[in-house]
């Protein structure tokens, strides 16, 4: 790619980054790997022996995905993290492979050391590994079948919330757990910080008959037994098929690998065991030869049908077991809640908060309104504040952080800053974002803006009118509205969504006003249209008699954005209609709004929900000063 008329900016950073990672790679090196051809070795042998390429480190940084995926990459090691919700599969399977793969997005743990632990997955990892006990992941033990579930992601979970909240260096993440064809339910946090993770679980309920746990690791040591477990300061038994649970245990290092700790102490069962499995089992037509692989494995026993069970651990790549005990002797984080409402935790010496909330609810300086991923880093006299909507289904979320030491305003992105005196008061217009991450940096210098007050006010009335044949029907009291611009007249394709808002009770200076609207596209021309709001000439037309012959015509436009084939949050600025129909500026205190697409090109049918509507009505956001 990089010789492949590439920029020259871009060119340079791909080939020192190619650069970086073949001197890097000692667990399948790739000028040793017989796979690659002879040009493109020779093409990577030229890139070592070019000394104008000076190679790029390993980056440090955090990221959140829209696949319901985190990674996280220190100095030394790199995690990664695989939950599932509603918008991805428990896992994938089908052309007979893959057929064990059952747990692998319920909280699956990968991480891997820059000289340590990189042959955890690619040494037979996945055909001798006990698949009910994935590093990471709450499970129940129910037996499944082959390819359970059904092929091609055919399984989905009945949650949306999985994901979290990042600045790019930390990131809050977490899961809404469902068992596959299971009544397992429980909430999951990761809390990824410089040297560690930090893994929360609670509400894990399940009725299923059977037992429920959760692996903290299972590591493979491949075809040797030499690496000591230690528990507390004590190297255990390293005699193959060793079993033990251990009560109150404060920490235990796998020499080489790493270490987890249990603060305030934990029952952990853990053992020493050879598996046999062969790629057969878990691949159709894979090698029949069986395999022996060693393992570690250590993991809380939640027993049979456990209710509001929880856990917490910290796990530490490359520690070993002295670090260990240092550790567990003066923790680096607290746990500020492990609930099923939110799971939180504060850690002061990186001035940091995070918190996953699954439902409104407060954990230390933090309150949310709603579900959310919260992080804040405070550092050098300025505060950043991260937010999300992991579940993807809100227009806003409305943060409250006890702090008063913030008062300035250095830059917001998708979050409105209410007020930072005495208090910092946050609204987050996460509608249509897919959860990614907003963010907004305070300081510690300058002074508090005026306070600012957040509303959301409920449609009075919502219809649509559509032209040609129809033009004298009225569609009130529906459940959905269309819109779509035909961009010709008459035709019976044209159709208008009609909003009525009361705003007779909002006073003061108003700041900004979005009109929520929550739709997608309906339409087999395409999969993207661009809506837009207008404000009407009249407000006198009502839901139950308004058609397209009565209604009234556009006038000013205004704000736009997009929606697509997957049911989502739009937010159209309408700041201008509405300040015109408040009381104070001479307006009669109701706010009528229509939303069309805007041409010139044909439009999109694109179905909207309607008051009628109860989870996803449309909502006009106030704020005002």
């Amino acid at each position: 790619m990089a010789e492949s008329g590439a920029s020259t900016d871009q060119a340079a950073s791909w080939k020192a980054i190619a650069k970086g990672w073949i001197q890097r790679d000692t667990t399948k090196p790739y000028m040793n790997d017989s796979s690659v051809a002879v040009p493109e070795l020779a093409r990577a042998q030229a890139l070592l022996n070019d000394t104008t390429v000076t190679a790029a480190g390993e980056p440090v940084c955090s990221q959140v995905f829209g696949m319901d995926r985190a990674i996280h990459r220190r100095q030394g090691w790199a995690a990664q993290i695989s939950a599932c919700s509603s918008r991805t599969t428990f896992y994938e399977t089908g052309n007979g492979e893959n057929l064990h793969g059952w747990h692998t997005n319920s909280g699956m743990l990968y991480w891997y050391g820059s000289t340590y632990g990189n042959d955890q997955h690619s040494d037979a990892f996945w055909p001798t590994v006990d698949p009910y006990m994935l590093p990471g992941t709450t499970v129940s033990t129910l037996s499944l079948a082959d390819a359970a579930g059904g092929e091609w992601g055919a399984s989905h979970p009945a949650t949306a919330w999985a994901g979290g909240a990042t600045d790019g260096t930390w990131t809050a993440f977490g899961q809404d757990l469902r068992g596959l064809q299971s009544s397992l339910t429980g909430k999951k946090s990761w809390f990824c910080l410089d040297d560690s993770i930090v893994c929360l679980g609670a509400g894990i309920t399940c009725a299923d008959g059977v037992g429920v746990q959760t692996t903290i690791d299972n590591r493979n040591l491949g075809s040797n037994n030499t690496q000591a477990l230690w528990v507390d300061g004590a190297v255990q038994d390293s005699t193959l098929g060793w079993d033990q649970t251990f009560a109150n245990a404060h920490y235990m290092s796998i020499d080489g690998m790493a270490s987890w700790i249990f603060p305030g102490g934990a029952n952990v069962s853990a053992k020493r065991i050879a598996r046999t499995g062969a790629w057969s089992a878990i691949n159709t037509g894979g090698p029949t030869a069986q395999i022996t692989k060693n393992y570690v494995t250590m993991w809380f026993d939640h027993g049979t049908d456990p209710v509001w069970a929880t856990y917490c651990y910290q796990l530490m790549p490359g520690a070993d077991a002295a670090a260990a005990a240092a550790r567990s002797a003066n923790p680096d984080f607290v746990i500020l809640a492990n609930t099923p409402t939110v799971q939180a935790i504060s850690c002061p010496g990186l001035g940091l908060t995070m918190a996953n909330f699954f439902a409104a609810g407060t954990a230390g300086p933090l309150t949310a309104s709603g579900p959310c991923s919260i992080l804040t880093s405070e550092k050098n006299g300025s505060m950043t504040i991260a937010v999300s909507d992991p579940t993807r289904g809100q227009a806003t979320v409305q943060i409250t952080i006890a702090s008063d030491t913030y008062p300035g305003i250095s830059s917001t992105s998708g979050i409105n800053v209410l007020t930072t005196a005495g208090q910092i008061s946050l609204l987050a217009e996460v509608g249509g974002t897919h959860g990614t991450t907003l963010t907004a940096c305070l300081s510690a210098s300058g002074t508090s803006p005026a306070p600012r007050t957040a509303a959301q006010l409920a449609a009075t009335a919502t219809t649509y009118v559509r032209d040609g044949t129809y033009a004298n029907t009225n569609y009130g009291g529906q459940t959905t509205m269309i819109v779509k611009n035909d961009t010709k007249t008459s035709t019976g394709y044209n159709r208008e969504a009609l909003l009525k808002f009361d705003v007779s009770s909002v006073s003061g200076h108003l700041n900004r006003a979005i009109l929520w609207v929550n739709g997608f596209v309906n339409d087999s021309g395409g999969t993207q249209t661009t809506l837009q709001a207008f404000a009407t000439a009249s407000d006198m037309w009502t839901e139950t008699a308004v058609t397209w012959s009565t209604a009234p015509s556009l006038t000013t436009a205004l704000g736009t954005g997009t929606l697509g084939l997957v049911a989502d949050w739009v937010g159209l600025d309408v700041t201008a209609a509405v300040a015109s129909a408040l009381t104070g500026s001479g307006g009669d205190g109701i706010a009528s709004l229509a939303v069309w697409e805007p041409g010139p090109a044909p439009g999109l049918a694109t179905i909207l929900q309607c008051r009628l509507n109860n989870s996803s009505a449309p909502q006009l956001e106030i704020i005002t000063q």
